[in-house]
């Protein structure tokens, strides 16, 4: 007797506790869903748009090529609303995509302020015929009216962009000991080298070694060349030892004479 009343006794304290567990998980699911409900009606009520308006937005930064009512048209047409129902995403992607525009950066300010941070392009040489060419060695394309004056030229492949850049700043600090400067630098599909100077000489460098071969030249310019630079209309680097000058010709002079204004320097 004493047996089967400790077994039911066991029974019913199991049972019991099954409905505390089962009370507690309903609980505990009630308040899971009850704050779940208050985020989302939360989240709702923060991407109302006439909650937290937006009353300001700040403009950053040097405008030269981009004008500020350029850029707040564009603001304009994101249909900027609440401080948290706004895409900023999407409006930093149209500022980007401005052609003279480099980096932006869209930040909220609270309660009631967008920062904006524009800044430009800085383009350093014209790439091709219709592009220019930034410090980054990245290529842009804005209306060629609005292209800056007196940037060197670049012609070459697609994908040389960078080492192009890299070359002429290389080339460039070779050429300014003899108070010269590059005006066109090119790479051919054949990958040879070309420059054209400020003076109008035109030099060809070749596949390899156009540092060696430059500096070669700028000694000789120094001693050699730079009282007749103003005839000169062509050098020739690609020889191992020397290069080949080419003059201009003179006006009365016929086209057979021609063939034999190139002189050859040797390097001592």
């Amino acid at each position: 007797m004493i047996r089967q009343r400790k077994k039911v006794n066991r029974l019913n304290a199991e049972r019991a506790e099954k409905r505390r567990s089962i009370l507690q998980l309903l609980a505990g699911t009630f308040v899971v869903l009850l704050l779940a409900g208050g985020v989302v009606l939360g989240v709702a009520e923060l991407r109302n748009p006439e909650t937290l308006p937006l009353h300001s937005v700040h403009l950053k930064g040097e405008f030269i090529h981009v004008t500020e009512s350029d850029l707040q048209g564009v603001i304009a047409s994101s249909k900027l609303a609440g401080f948290f129902s706004s895409d900023l995403e999407s409006l930093t992607n149209r500022l980007r995509d401005m052609p003279w525009v480099d980096i932006v950066a869209v930040r909220r300010v609270w309660p009631d302020a967008l920062h904006i941070t524009v800044i430009e392009q800085q383009a350093v040489a014209y790439w091709n015929d219709n592009e220019l060419l930034n410090s980054a060695g990245h290529t842009f394309k804005p209306d060629k009216e609005s292209f800056p004056h007196g940037l060197p030229q670049f012609n070459g492949p697609k994908g040389t962009e960078m080492q192009m850049l890299e070359r002429y700043f290389t080339m460039r600090e070779i050429l300014q000991t003899q108070a010269r400067d590059i005006d066109v630098l090119t790479l051919d599909a054949r990958r040879t080298w070309q420059l054209t100077l400020d003076n109008g000489i035109s030099i060809a460098l070749g596949h390899d070694d156009g540092q060696q071969r430059l500096q070669r030249f700028t000694r000789s310019y120094a001693r050699l060349l730079n009282e007749k630079q103003e005839k000169i209309t062509t050098v020739d680097l690609r020889y191992t030892n020397g290069f080949a000058v080419r003059w201009q010709v003179p006006e009365k002079t016929s086209a057979t004479a021609d063939m034999g204004m190139k002189n050859h320097v040797q390097e001592s």
